[in-house]
């Protein structure tokens, strides 16, 4: 019973919220209540489990905040086709320029771990062309 009261909270039952409560549970309950915690032990153990229950929480906190409904993702981002070089280019520039607009940096040149600091680097140092 030890995967149930440290981590009740993550899949509370009726059942193993009676058992927190330290109130007495007949044969049938004892069983069904073991079951339980076997799976939650396996659960535990599987990290595909872990981000789904993971991600349900920030989803949950992100909806509230925002005042929305469903999946995180849902409706924050979207995915469009680049069919040409000119929108491609356009995308990258709105990718490089992500740092600028969070005012993380004030240039290209400073935006910390991104491909277009990078990419300056190597073109000021002749090793690249700016675009590659």
């Amino acid at each position: 019973m030890s995967a149930i009261s440290p981590r009740r909270s993550l899949t509370c039952s009726p059942l193993s919220q009676r058992f927190a409560r330290k109130e007495a549970l007949n044969a049938a309950e004892l069983v069904r209540l073991e079951e339980i915690a076997a799976e939650w032990r396996a659960r535990l153990m599987d990290i595909s489990w872990f981000m789904r229950m993971l991600n349900e929480s920030i989803a949950r906190q992100a909806n509230q905040e925002d005042g929305c409904t469903g999946r995180f993702w849902e409706g924050r981002f979207k995915s469009q086709a680049l069919l040409d070089e000119r929108a491609l280019a356009a995308c990258m520039a709105h990718v490089d320029l992500n740092p600028i607009r969070a005012k993380m940096a004030e240039i290209p040149e400073d935006s910390d771990h991104t491909s277009i600091q990078r990419r300056i680097s190597a073109a000021q140092d002749a090793a690249l062309p700016l675009c590659w």
